[in-house]
This record gives structure tokens, C-alpha cells and sequence, in this order.
């Protein structure tokens, strides 16, 4: 029959089998087409074909239900799943056992989505906690986040990290010392995409059970080296995590590439998926036409796959109950090593000059110091804080562009130095609004810019003259890189976003340079003390100036 050959050639998977057609199933539509079939040309079903039939859409009927349970879920904000056995004191918010519960329904291959500071990180070193058999991990990062991981890694799991990266300051003796081919045993290798292709080798060759890839937005062109080396690590692989706040919905195209590591083969020929999600343009050059992929098509649909497939991703609004109004995040930073090495022989040099001054036996030398000597201590400490901004400057560059490009969200920038604020003014990436060194008249103008215009999300200002006439509740994120010294500057430089009228949480990144003053500031200006004190005592810049000044003492009396 003629007619119903030609119906059978439109099934995809049909093969001719030397006297009768096989077609094998492919989705739910093959049962629709067969039975469609079977009613046009009136065709006998035998007992086991329905019984086959029955069980393919049994089948299909569950994975259907596990998809939509798997969308609920990728958008939830409560479980009742748990995290048994964590470090003492480490509580992880309901969202953020959500993450680890469909991280782990989907056996540790996912991609966590969520919106910028909302703990991807943590997600990810829970459900590795729950998960001991998967080591050795290589997380894969930009080189400004290095530090965090290593910080957090420890902190959450305990176990031992070992730094790649030439770079990286604090590890490159390690290296030289184990030779250059030669890799530290270790649980967590923390390795920057920059470098991934010069240690593949040696990396595949620990035999890694899970792959980690940070802002994996920087795996977005397929074919550039970082790309091609990040696949090649993941190649066999049994876990494989992305991790990126980035909505790279607005361009599938960049997306692709992330999907193949996390789940390769799945996605099928990037043609197919280029022609359904990446907008195909035809466009005519000097060569003739080619076509282009630059758009976006069924997003909807393409936003429904992901999330029953590999995605979750939250906002903050959609999580705000669980969050403070206002929190304080820091941010350790890996320092350039050339400035590095200026800051430690400063760092020295201050030493060096307090214990030829210092009168007492090392307890409180900030009292035996003089007015003048006190003066001069405070001269070369503002030379210290300098040549700590200076060092840490990349890294917090490439940290504001990894917000900028993690979604639509504005973020208000503070800094000290000239310098420092004039190199966020002149990165052509981030096109920042500023309001240093204007006046009143054009200092409104630029506020108004940035709350009114949406390619303006970011805006810098000198944090000392944050205080007065900014209101910047447009943006519910602020970023410090150069930190006062009295709790209220800090304080009103936040409340700028933090005010009436701010309908989201608001946070607070104080980016640090690892290792430094910055963090003991920090700690300080954190402090219950630290607030105390700026109500009670009468002068919280000096207070906190002081402690610096001792602990620079105590701590290189103790020989650290």
C-alpha cells in the first residue's frame, strides 16, 4: 500500500528491515503519529504493540511530571531538603537548599543561575560537602574570585586547596618548589581560565570526579582556547556545575557552549539550536549573504527547557523575605604581585619606623607616639591604603565588569584616591556615571541619568563625599574599593541606596585586596565595637587608625 508506505517514511526513526518497516521512539509525538496512523488506514494493533505503547507513555507521562517538577523547584524558595553535617555555624538560607536539592536531583550536573549574591558559591560547596566521593574538584574562575574560593572552600568544607597561577602570588613558591609539571596533592585545585590550557595536562591527569566553572559566561565563544580547554577538562567527567548570574537568554547564542559542558550531546547540532533560539538573520557583505545568529527566538520555550533540564535560577526579589534589608558582603581580591611586593616593602618600612619610635614595650604604641609622630604614622599608613588600591585594581575591575554583565541591576561604585577613581571612569567596559569633582547643578544631572537611563547601571563617586544630596535607591547594590575610616562614612555611603523608596535588599561589597589592611578595617568597621564606638566615643576615625597602627606592630612583633 502506497499510502501508508509514504505515511511511514515520515516517521524520522523508520528502517526498512527486509519486509517490514521499524520505527523506534523518539519523543511522545511518535506515539501521537502512530496512532494517528493506525486510525487513518484502519490498521490492527496486536496485544503486544499496545502493550508497548502503553509503557512509552507511561514513560513519557513520568518524565513529563519530573520536568514539571523540576520547573517548580528550579523557582522555589523553601524546602524541607536538608544539609546534615556542615562546620558549626554555617547556616545556609531555605533558597540556598533549594540550589543544593536540585543540584542534587539532577546528580550534579546543573547550571546555577541565580542573581548576583545570592551564594552560588555556597550552593555549589554544599552539595559538594554532601558528596565526599566526588574528589578530587577543579574549580575553574575568574582570577579575581581565586581567593573567595579558596576562603570558602576551607570554610565550608575543610579540606585541602591548592592555587594555580602564575599570578597568584601566594602560590607561586609552592610550584617552583614542587617543580613546574608537578601538582600538590589536594581535595579542591582553584585554577583561572587565563591559564587552564597550560595545566590541562596535568589536571586531567588527577582524574577529577567533579568540574566547577565560575562565571562560565567566559566559556561563551566556542571556539577560543579557554572555550576548547574547559570542554577538554570536562571531557568524562561525572559532575559537571556552571555556575553565572549573567541572563545569557538575552543572547542563546553564548549559551550554547555552557550547555555542552554541562550536558553534552543534549542540546543537539548547534545549527538546529541556532535556527530555533538564536534569531537567523541573513545578511548581505562584500562576500555575499551569510546568515547570522545574534538574536533571540522562543525564549519562552527555550527558558522552560533549560529549567527542566539543567537551570535554576532565582532573583532577588524572589527570595527578599529571606534576606536582611541591608548586609555587608566581602570580597577578597588577589593582588597584582608587582604592586604586591611595593606594599610589603612599605608595610616593612612602617614597621620599621613605629618600633624605632615607639617608647612602650609594643602595648598600645599608638599612645606613645606624639602628635607628630602621629602625624607621620598616619602619612605613611595613607601610602599603604594607596598602594593597596593600586594592587588590587585589575581584580576589581574584572569584578565590576562580572557584575555589570550578571543582569540589568545598577550598582553605585565608592573609592578614595583620584587615581582610583579616574581608572574605573576610563574602562571603556563599564561606562560608568560620576559625580567626582562637579557641580551641584551637574551632579543632579548625572544622578537623574543614572535612574533614568538603563545603559547606566553603573555610578562612581568619592566615598567622602557620598553623605550628602546622593539618593541612588535606583541601585540596590554598592561596591567598595577603598574603605573610610569612621563606621558613619561607610554607613552613609550605603544609605544612599538604602533609604525610602528602595524596594529590594540592599548589598554591600567591600572589595579587599587578600591579605592586606583592607581586611582588618573591614573586620573592625564591622565590629559591634566599631559601632559603639562611632556613638559613644569621640573620635572613631582616630580609634580605628590606632588599632591599624598597633596591630601593624603586634603582628610583626609575633612574626606574622
Amino acid at each position: 500500500n502506497e499510502d501508508i508506505v509514504a505515511a511511514v517514511k515520515e516517521f524520522r526513526n523508520r528502517q526498512w528491515d527486509g519486509g517490514r518497516w521499524l520505527i523506534a521512539f523518539a519523543s511522545r509525538g511518535t506515539v501521537k503519529k502512530l496512532e494517528e496512523l493506525v486510525a487513518r488506514f484502519k490498521l490492527e494493533t496486536t496485544p503486544e504493540a499496545r502493550e508497548v505503547i502503553a509503557a512509552k507513555v507511561a514513560e513519557y507521562d513520568a518524565l513529563d511530571r519530573k520536568k514539571a517538577e523540576s520547573v517548580e523547584l528550579s523557582k522555589k524558595a523553601e524546602t524541607n531538603f536538608q544539609i546534615p553535617g556542615l562546620p558549626d555555624g554555617l547556616v545556609p538560607y531555605p533558597f540556598q537548599r533549594v540550589g543544593v536539592e536540585y543540584v542534587e536531583n539532577h546528580k550534579g550536573r546543573a547550571l546555577i543561575a541565580d542573581d548576583m549574591g545570592l551564594g552560588k558559591t555556597i550552593q555549589t560547596l554544599a552539595w559538594l560537602h554532601l558528596h565526599k566521593d566526588t574528589r578530587p574538584v577543579v574549580v575553574v574562575c575568574p582570577a579575581s574570585v581565586k581567593e573567595n574560593w579558596v576562603r570558602e572552600s576551607q570554610k565550608w568544607l575543610h579540606e585541602s586547596v591548592c592555587v594555580f597561577g602564575a599570578k597568584n602570588f601566594k602560590t607561586r613558591a609552592e610550584f617552583r618548589a614542587n617543580g613546574s609539571d608537578t601538582i600538590p596533592k589536594a581535595n579542591i585545585y582553584i585554577i583561572n581560565y587565563d591559564i587552564l590550557k597550560n595545566k590541562l595536562d596535568a589536571l586531567r591527569a588527577t582524574n577529577p570526579q567533579a568540574v566547577i566553572y565560575d562565571e562560565c559566561h567566559y566559556t561563551k565563544t566556542w571556539k577560543s582556547q579557554r572555550t576548547q580547554a574547559s570542554k577538554a577538562l570536562a571531557a568524562g567527567v561525572p559532575h559537571v556545575l556552571a555556575l553565572s548570574g549573567t541572563p545569557l537568554l538575552n543572547k542563546p547564542a553564548e549559551l550554547y557552549s555552557t550547555l555542552n559542558l554541562v550536558m553534552p550531546g543534549r542540546w543537539g547540532r548547534w545549527i538546529d539550536y541556532a535556527n530555533r533560539y538564536c534569531g537567523p538573520t541573513e545578511i548581505r557583505t562584500p562576500h555575499g549573504r551569510v546568515m547570522t545568529y545574534n538574536g533571540a527566538t522562543n525564549t519562552s520555550e527555550l527558558q522552560q527547557r533549560l529549567r527542566e533540564q539543567c537551570m535554576i535560577r532565582r532573583l532577588k526579589a524572589d527570595v527578599l523575605p529571606d534576606l536582611p534589608p541591608k548586609r555587608r558582603l566581602t570580597v577578597p581580591l588577589t593582588p597584582d604581585p608587582e604592586i604586591w611586593r611595593q606594599y610589603e616593602s612599605a608595610l616593612t618600612s612602617l614597621y620599621d619606623w613605629i618600633s624605632a619610635k615607639a617608647k612602650a614595650s609594643g602595648e598600645d604604641v599608638w599612645t606613645a607616639l606624639n602628635k607628630a609622630e602621629r602625624a607621620e604614622a598616619l602619612v605613611q599608613l595613607g601610602a599603604l591604603r594607596q598602594l593597596c588600591a593600586r594592587a588590587k585594581l585589575d581584580s576589581a575591575l574584572e569584578w565590576l565588569k562580572s557584575f555589570v554583565e550578571s543582569g540589568e541591576s545598577k550598582i553605585v561604585v565608592y573609592a578614595h584616591h583620584r587615581e582610583i577613581v579616574s581608572a574605573i571612569l576610563a574602562d571603556p567596559d563599564l561606562a560608568p556615571i560620576s559625580v567626582s569633582g562637579v557641580d551641584a547643578i551637574t551632579r543632579q544631572d548625572a544622578v537623574d541619568e543614572f535612574a533614568q537611563n538603563p545603559v547606566k547601571r553603573l555610578f562612581v563617586a568619592p566615598i567622602m563625599a557620598a553623605g550628602v544630596g546622593l539618593n541612588l535607591q535606583v541601585a540596590s547594590d554598592v561596591a567598595v574599593l577603598e574603605l573610610p575610616w569612621r563606621p558613619a562614612d561607610l554607613q552613609q555611603a550605603e544609605d544612599r541606596c538604602h533609604r525610602i523608596g528602595q524596594q529590594n535588599q540592599v548589598t554591600s561589597w567591600l572589595l579587599l585586596a587578600a591579605g592586606s589592611i583592607d581586611e582588618e578595617m573591614a573586620e573592625r568597621l564591622n565590629s559591634k565595637s566599631a559601632i559603639a564606638a562611632n556613638v559613644l566615643d569621640g573620635d572613631p576615625e582616630e580609634s580605628l587608625q590606632a588599632s591599624i597602627i598597633d596591630l601593624v606592630w603586634k603582628k610583626r612583633e609575633m612574626g606574622v
